[in-house]
């Protein structure tokens, strides 16, 4: 549930647009969840995990509940909030991030926009121009 797309969670039909949000929460997920340093040629400390919970609602709850939440998070001043979890290692990584979330959380002046495009080309350039440049 966790690297579901918002309209998924809510049972909308399922785009191409969805695929590119899993893939953003797989992105975000790896930054903030990995990275930590270990000694050599033993497992990851989790001592040297931070105590986090900036991502535990987007796999508790009903799917209502969850798509709620990740919603709200998308936010650009709440989004800051998410980055600013990701480890030492991906902390170069935070530009790329909320370039991600822009292409695919356009704000609009009632929110932030969470559906699919009919020209695809929209979102998918935006991202592969985004990860090319990173």
């Amino acid at each position: 549930m966790q690297f579901m797309a918002i309209e998924v969670l809510e049972g909308k039909g399922h785009t191409y647009r969805h695929d590119l949000e899993s893939f953003f929460y797989v992105f975000v997920w790896i930054c903030i969840r990995y990275g930590h340093e270990s000694i050599v040629g033993q497992k990851p400390n989790k001592l040297l995990r931070p105590k986090t919970n900036i991502l535990r609602g987007w796999y508790t709850g009903t799917y209502t509940e969850i798509a709620e939440t990740k919603y709200g998070k998308m936010s650009q001043y709440l989004f800051e909030r998410i980055i600013a979890e990701f480890t030492p290692k991906f902390e170069n990584l935070k530009r790329l991030a909320r370039e991600l979330r822009s292409i695919l959380f356009p704000t609009r002046d009632w929110g932030i926009f969470i559906g699919t495009f009919h020209r695809h080309d929209i979102m998918y350039d935006g991202m592969i121009n985004a990860l090319v440049e990173r």
